[in-house]
């Protein structure tokens, strides 16, 4: 069973994780919605909070 987490805000069908465009309207996603968008935020997120504590 595939999860569908997010919605188009087009035509309100759900799509997955990482999708580009709506598999429905063709209509492109929200960008956060890209997997390597979320990829570089959790590997920022990960660099500063090493800096953070010295890690680094």
């Amino acid at each position: 069973m595939k999860v569908r987490v997010f919605r188009c805000k087009a035509c309100n069908h759900r799509y997955r994780l990482g999708v580009s465009q709506c598999g429905y309207c063709f209509r492109p996603t929200a960008l956060w919605n890209r997997w390597w968008v979320l990829l570089t935020a959790v590997v920022a997120g990960g660099w500063f909070a090493a800096k953070e504590f010295g890690l680094i």
